[in-house]
C-alpha cells in the first residue's frame, strides 16, 4: 500500500478514536520510513494507540525510546509530547510521581514556545491531582478555562476522567448522548460495564415543555405550534449528535444523508437549505433555540436561559439493543395500540431502516413482540404479558 494511503487512512481511524485499526497501519507507514522527523511523529502517534488501546506497558516502552530520539536530534515539540503520552502511561500503571514529572519536564520544554500543547500537559496534572486527592474539584477549575480556550476535546475527556473519580449518572449519559463517534462510546461502556444507557436523553432542564425528537410531538403545545417535517427533526438531531463542539457542514450532511457521498459546493447547499429551513421553523413556532456560527461550524443553542428541552433518542450498539428492548417496546406501546409495521415504526420514530430492522428484531427475539406474516406484509404485534 503506498505511504500516501496509509497515512490518510490511519488518519481517519485516529481522529474517530479507533485506535486499534490505527496500530497496523501506523507499523507498516513507520517500516517505509527514511526520514528521521516523520519516523518520531509516526512513532508518538503509534504509542498513543497503543496506550489507548490498554497496552499501556509497550505504549511506556516505545515512548521511552522516541523521547530519547526527539531530544537527541532537538525535535523539542515532538520531545514534549511524547513525554505527555509516558505520563499519561504512567497514571494508569499507578505511578503518578513519575508522571507528574515528566509533565513539569515538558511544561518546561515548551516555557518559550508558543503552543496549545502546554493546555493539554496541564489537563493531565489536573487529572492526576484529581485522582490523587479523590476528588473532582481540580478537573472542575480546569474545565472552566478549557470552555473559555474552546477546547472542545479536552472538555469531553474531562468529563470521562471525571467519572473515574466520582460517578455520576447524568454526566455519563451526556457523554454517551453527546459523542458521535462509536469507538469512543464503547470505551465508555467497557470502562463502566455496569451502567445503563437510557432510551433517551434531555438535552435541557427537566422542568421545562420539551420537545421529542423522535416524533417531533411537543409536550405542551402553543397556539403557533406545528409539526416540523422530518428533515427538521434530523437536522436537530444531527446539530445534536456532538455535545462538546460545533460540527461542519460536512459532519451534518452524513448524518442527514448517511448514503450519500460529501460534494464540497453541492453538498454544503443542501445543508444550509436544511439550516435555513430549521430556523425559520424555530422562528415561527417561536421555540426560544438558534443554529449558531463558529468558525466555519454550527451548534445548536438556548437563546437565553433554557425554556425548553428536546429529547434525544438512543441509538445504542447491537449488543446493547437487546437489554434495551424493553424500554424499546414501551417506547412503541406509546405511539401504537394495534398491529404496526416496520415502516410505521421508521416513519413515527425517525429511525433508520436499518435501526428499525435490527431494534425489531432485537424486541421479537427477547419475545416482547410478536411477528407476523412475511415479506412486505410483515406486521409486528405487542406480547402479551
Amino acid at each position: 500500500m503506498e505511504p500516501s494511503v496509509l497515512i490518510a487512512r490511519f488518519w481517519y481511524h485516529f481522529t474517530r478514536f479507533e485506535y486499534s485499526e490505527s496500530i497496523p497501519l501506523l507499523e507498516n507507514w513507520i517500516a517505509t520510513l527514511q526520514d528521521p522527523y516523520l519516523r518520531i511523529i509516526a512513532e508518538n502517534n503509534l504509542a498513543e494507540s497503543f496506550f489507548s488501546v490498554g497496552r499501556c506497558s509497550k505504549a511506556r516502552e516505545l515512548i521511552t525510546r522516541t523521547i530519547k530520539k526527539s531530544e537527541l536530534q532537538g525535535y523539542m515539540r515532538l520531545f514534549a509530547n511524547g513525554l505527555h503520552i509516558r505520563a499519561r502511561c504512567s497514571t494508569e500503571l499507578g505511578d503518578l510521581k513519575k508522571s507528574n514529572q515528566d509533565l513539569q519536564r515538558a511544561l518546561q520544554t515548551l516555557k518559550t514556545t508558543v503552543t496549545s500543547d502546554a493546555s493539554i500537559f496541564r489537563r493531565q496534572l489536573a487529572i492526576n491531582e484529581a485522582i490523587e486527592t479523590s476528588s473532582v474539584d481540580p478537573i472542575n477549575k480546569f474545565r472552566a478555562s478549557a470552555l473559555r480556550a474552546g477546547l472542545w476535546e479536552t472538555l469531553r475527556e474531562l468529563d470521562f476522567q471525571s467519572l473515574r473519580i466520582q460517578f455520576r449518572d447524568d454526566v455519563l449519559q451526556k457523554l454517551y448522548f453527546g459523542t458521535p463517534y462509536p469507538a469512543y462510546r464503547e470505551r465508555i461502556l467497557k470502562t463502566f460495564p455496569n451502567a445503563v444507557i437510557h432510551p433517551e436523553f434531555t438535552w435541557g432542564s427537566r422542568q421545562v415543555p420539551s420537545l421529542d425528537l423522535a416524533t417531533g410531538e411537543l409536550s405542551e403545545k402553543t397556539k403557533k405550534w406545528f409539526q416540523p417535517t422530518r428533515l427538521t427533526l434530523l437536522t436537530l438531531r444531527a446539530l445534536l449528535q456532538d455535545h462538546y463542539r460545533p460540527l461542519s457542514t460536512r459532519e451534518i450532511f452524513a448524518a442527514l444523508f448517511p448514503n450519500e457521498d460529501f460534494e464540497p459546493s453541492r453538498s454544503d447547499d443542501r445543508v444550509h437549505q436544511c439550516l435555513a429551513r430549521t430556523r425559520r421553523w424555530l422562528s415561527e413556532v417561536k421555540l426560544p433555540l438558534k443554529i449558531e456560527l463558529k468558525e466555519s461550524s454550527y451548534t445548536l443553542a438556548h437563546m437565553d436561559r433554557p425554556r425548553i428541552a428536546l429529547k434525544i433518542p438512543a441509538e445504542l450498539p447491537p449488543r446493547l439493543q437487546a437489554r434495551d428492548a424493553k424500554s424499546f417496546v414501551e417506547v412503541l406501546r406509546s405511539h401504537f395500540t394495534d398491529d404496526f409495521s416496520a415502516q410505521d415504526a421508521r416513519t413515527r420514530l425517525a429511525l433508520s431502516s436499518a435501526t428499525t430492522i435490527r431494534r425489531l428484531t432485537d424486541a421479537v427475539s427477547s419475545g416482547q413482540l410478536l411477528r407476523l406474516g412475511a415479506g412486505k406484509r410483515t406486521t409486528y404485534r405487542f406480547a402479551k404479558v
